[in-house]
This record gives structure tokens, C-alpha cells and sequence, in this order.
């Protein structure tokens, strides 16, 4: 299940690690915005070099933002766990798992620099959520802790992030083999925002579990 990034709903949030004039601020979030559209791009297009081509740009904007705002860095990271599918597809193993790697990484150290940054949460959930079903690398210890995380912040969420939310819930329990709390998040996800993305996706679930 491919991604779907919402998560630039708070980035006026990153004004705080901007620590220079307001033109320049307002660049870096034009910028970030570019990098988070080309890493959504990038993990959505299927051909290779259409992909490459997204891939390359988003690193070379995301890449200098990273150093200083950790919602760029968590979706650098990303970035380059979608690289890693790249080279996978290339049968570049190695190279593969070497991004694999880094990606995650880098992923990890910004929810570790921004922890109450709900955006970056969100998004290491989905990336680990895919990670786990086509990589090596299982990532559901990092799932789990980022649902406990909102789900202790459950009242300041919207109803379009609470859908998420439950979504992912119930994807997670689906791969805990726990069929019964799926189906319950998935209904949750769908009252919690009707017919919005998350909930169209939890209905496919729900069909495919009964």
C-alpha cells in the first residue's frame, strides 16, 4: 500500500527552526514544500527513470534543509528509503540495503530531535509500515511507538489525522495477526473522517478481512 503524505498540513511549525529573515524563511518552506511534492512523486512513479529523475531533485532540495529542520530530514530519509527501491528494482542489492540503511536512520534521528512533531510521526509510520511488508527491515517496534505517541495526544488530532490514525491501527494489527481490533479500527477510521482517503482504504480492507 503505497503512502499517501499529508503531512504538510502543520508546516508553518518549521518557522521555528528557521533562524534567519522572513524571505528566507518563507524560501525554505517554498522549498520544503517542492521536496515533500517530488518525494511523493518519486514514491508513486513507476517508471525507473521518470523515478530516478524525482529522486535526484527531491535529495538535492530536501538535503541542505535537513541540517537544520527535522521534518526535512525525516522526509530526506524517506527519500532515501524510496532510493533503496530504486536500486532493489535495478538489482543493485548492496547499494539497496545501504540506503535502506541510512534512510531509516536519518528518519529515526528526526523523530529523536523533534519528538512531539506529530507531522514526522505520522510519516514514519507509513514508511515503516511499507518497509516492513518489501524490505528486510522490519520496522513495526517504530510503528507501534509512533500510534502509542498519538494516541496519547488523541484529542488535539483532527478528524482527517484521526482516520489515519486508525487506519494505520488497523493495518498494524492486521500484520499482529489480530483481525478483530483491524476490523475495529478500521470502522473507527472510517466515522472518524467519512469519506475522506483513509476511509475509502479502510472499506477495501474491511472487505478483503470479512
Amino acid at each position: 500500500m503505497k503512502k499517501q503524505i499529508f503531512f504538510i498540513l502543520a508546516l508553518p511549525f518549521i518557522f521555528q527552526f528557521c533562524f534567519c529573515q522572513n524571505a528566507s524563511r518563507q524560501e525554505n518552506l517554498m522549498q520544503l514544500e517542492n521536496g515533500i511534492n517530488l518525494h511523493n512523486l518519486a514514491e508513486n512513479e513507476a517508471d525507473l527513470n521518470a523515478k530516478k529523475d524525482y529522486i535526484i531533485e527531491g535529495k538535492r532540495i530536501l538535503k541542505p534543509l535537513s541540517r537544520e529542520i527535522p521534518l526535512a530530514k525525516a522526509y530526506y530519509g524517506s527519500l532515501i528509503t524510496i532510493e533503496s527501491s530504486y536500486f532493489y528494482r535495478q538489482g543493485r542489492l548492496i547499494k539497496s540495503l545501504e540506503c535502506l540503511n541510512t534512510g531509516t536512520a536519518l528518519i529515526d534521528e528526526a523523530v529523536k530531535s523533534d519528538s512531539e512533531n506529530t507531522d514526522i510521526r505520522f510519516l514514519r509510520i507509513g514508511n515503516s509500515y511499507d518497509l516492513s511488508r518489501s524490505s528486510p527491515k522490519n520496522r513495526m517496534k517504530q510503528m507501534q511507538e509512533d500510534i502509542d505517541f498519538l494516541e496519547n495526544r488523541h484529542s488535539t488530532l483532527s478528524p482527517l489525522e484521526e482516520s489515519w490514525l486508525e487506519l494505520y491501527k488497523g493495518l498494524f494489527y492486521i500484520e499482529s495477526n489480530n483481525t478483530n481490533a483491524a476490523r475495529s479500527a478500521f470502522w473507527q477510521c472510517i466515522n472518524a473522517a467519512p469519506g475522506s482517503l483513509p476511509a475509502e482504504k479502510a472499506q477495501i480492507k474491511l472487505k478483503e478481512i470479512f
